[in-house]
């Protein structure tokens, strides 16, 4: 699925600072200080999310329950589908207007801090000291005198309750006034008087006071209309209620790349991670979840990926898509594997180890181990060779860390050296073991319990003596006593 092509919102001063007073508002009242790094990223959010089609006078409300979707991914991990809603009330500067000329003193006050600043009787009863029986009957003559309003005006409405007469005192209460430009005004300050009877432009006059916002924060950077708006490719996984404590472990085997979203999924970042039909592929035959249950869906569109959440709507895009996909079914990776039987007894498993090992020696295969200290983590492999190449056919442990190295002509190569213990996976043979072949005269396998760290000096070093590879076998040793370090006999010479 694609997003990329949806048409996005322009940058344009006007609707730039719409969204920058929304965007502090909200997060102010959130409790979130937005002149700290939390007001880029929730604003890039709400121009992301925000269709290019809503209209300059609704823009305000919508950005307010963006940035509450932007907080709750940032605080909790939820990412709730948000969409335009159904019916818009009726509003316009010329009604407020109209009210606010029939209202007392009381009316008023109710009228801007209960439907304007979003406060409750009993923070109103607090800061202004009047008693809330007197406010919650004005509150009443304000809801009678508004429908009064609006049916002279000739709306009519199947239902005239208390929810839909206070959505239009809201909406009227916000509405910004006659020839608003946004908000660019308050950058001089001239245009400031229209904040007085404008209640989107008060709101960010009151911000710049409070030094919550700088009149030139307003303004777009000159760039912003040039730079291409992100676009993420997004993996969305989700987990079956039977699978969700697999969860965890599933978004350590992607690393940084992944982001753990609502209680059952997880979102990958396509360009930072390694295959997804390795690691899920590995995840799937060890059953941790099994492919009967995950599914996924990928995604294309306007976003980004940060430290606390993805923004933008691709994130419940693909969310969303998960839900027509079947178990078992992820975009882009073939078929999942079955998962593998379980692992034998551990005296079972040694016993194999130590017959393999025996095995390779009797056929001459392994003319090298080091030894003195039981490795944590043993391999056992056959070597074999044919066409001027060398095979290593190998079993060890799901979480040791690997090390292969091949030897041509003196020179050493190093093959594969994964960068945590799942990415063996991308050398299996889907029989239950590892496989590696090169062009070589012979191969090192090395497993560990951690890694061996930078392996460029051990290299450097060891390709300077006369027979680099059992050298590096030694260094390797060294590094990680405890490791498991299997030497390929040498080609017999004529």
């Amino acid at each position: 699925m694609d997003l990329a092509q949806q048409p996005v919102p322009t940058a344009a001063p006007s609707r730039w600072a719409i969204v920058t007073i929304a965007v502090s508002w909200t997060l102010l009242r959130e409790g979130v200080r937005p002149d700290g790094p939390a007001l880029g990223v929730a604003r890039d959010h709400v121009l992301a999310s925000l269709p290019a089609s809503v209209p300059e006078d609704l823009v305000d409300a919508i950005a307010e329950d963006l940035v509450l979707g932007f907080l709750e991914r940032a605080r909790s991990g939820r990412y709730r589908l948000q969409s335009l809603p159904a019916e818009v009330p009726p509003a316009c500067a010329a009604w407020r207007d109209q009210l606010l000329a029939a209202l007392d003193p009381v009316g008023e006050i109710v009228f801007r801090l209960v439907y304007g600043d979003g406060l409750s009787l009993e923070d109103v009863e607090h800061r202004c000291a009047v008693d809330r029986i007197i406010l919650a009957g004005s509150q009443e003559g304000l809801r009678s005198a508004v429908r009064a309003l609006v049916r002279s005006q000739g709306v009519a409405h199947s239902s005239w309750d208390v929810a839909w007469t206070d959505a239009i005192l809201a909406r009227l209460a916000q509405v910004p006034g006659h020839g608003c430009q946004g908000g660019v005004e308050l950058v001089s300050p001239a245009g400031r008087l229209h904040a007085e009877a404008c209640p989107r432009c008060g709101r960010g006059l009151r911000l710049i006071r409070g030094g919550m916002l700088s009149p030139t924060q307003l303004l777009p950077p000159a760039e912003t209309s040039r730079r291409r708006p992100d676009v993420v490719n997004v993996l969305a996984l989700h987990l079956h209620p039977e699978a969700r404590h697999h969860r965890a472990e599933l978004a350590a085997a992607f690393g940084d790349s992944a982001l753990k979203v609502d209680d059952d999924a997880v979102m990958i970042d396509l360009s930072r991670a390694m295959s997804p039909a390795v690691v899920l592929g590995h995840q799937a035959e060890l059953g941790r979840p099994c492919r009967e249950h995950i599914r996924g869906a990928r995604v294309r569109g306007p976003g980004r990926f940060t430290a606390h959440a993805l923004i933008g709507p691709a994130a419940t895009e693909a969310l969303e898509a998960t839900r027509s996909r079947g178990w078992g079914e992820v975009d882009g990776v073939g078929p999942l594997p079955e998962k593998g039987p379980e692992p034998p007894p551990m005296a079972r498993w040694w016993f194999a180890a130590v017959l393999a090992v025996l095995l390779a020696v009797l056929a001459g295969m392994v003319a090298w181990r080091t030894g003195g200290v039981e490795p944590v983590y043993p391999v056992a492999v056959e070597f074999s060779r044919g066409g001027g190449e060398v095979q290593a056919r190998f079993d060890t442990a799901d979480v040791a860390w690997l090390v292969v190295v091949s030897e041509r002509r003196g020179d050493l190569e190093l093959l594969f050296a994964g960068v945590d213990p799942a990415h063996k996976g991308e050398l299996a043979t889907g029989e239950g073991d590892y496989s590696v072949i090169a062009p070589a005269d012979r191969l090192l396998l090395a497993t560990s319990a951690s890694t061996f760290g930078d392996l460029d000096p051990l290299l450097t070093a060891a390709g300077l003596e006369a027979d680099p590879l059992p050298a590096l076998a030694r260094r390797l040793q060294a590094v990680q006593p405890r490791a498991d370090v299997v030497l390929q006999e040498p080609p017999s010479r004529p």
